[in-house]
C-alpha cells in the first residue's frame, strides 16, 4: 500500500498539478478515481474528519449537479453528504 492516498479526478486541474508535484519530488500515491469508483457517506465523512473540513467546503459550487441539486436549499450536512455519495461530481 502507498503512503499516500490521492482522491482525484483526473480531468480536474488542481489534480492534475498536484499528480505533477508528486510525480517532480518522486512520490507515486495511490490514486483513487472517485469518480468512477464512488464513495460512500462513511468514506466522505472519514475524508472530511482527516482534512478538517464540513462538506461545504469541499463542493465544486460551479459543476451543473451543484445547480441541480444543492443551489437554493437549506441542507443540513448529513443532507450534503448523502447527496455526495450519490453525485460524486459535487465533490
Amino acid at each position: 500500500m502507498a503512503e499516500l492516498i490521492v482522491y482525484e479526478k483526473p480531468t480536474c486541474t488542481t489534480c492534475r498539478k498536484l499528480s505533477a508535484l508528486l510525480a517532480e519530488r518522486g512520490i507515486e500515491p495511490e490514486r483513487v478515481d472517485y469518480h468512477v469508483t464512488g464513495l460512500t457517506e462513511v468514506e466522505i465523512r472519514d475524508l472530511l474528519a482527516k482534512a478538517g473540513a464540513g462538506p461545504r467546503d469541499v463542493l465544486r459550487t460551479r459543476e451543473p449537479a451543484h445547480a441541480q441539486h444543492v443551489a437554493g436549499r437549506d441542507l443540513s450536512d448529513d443532507e450534503l453528504i448523502a447527496l455526495m455519495a450519490r453525485h460524486p461530481e459535487l465533490v
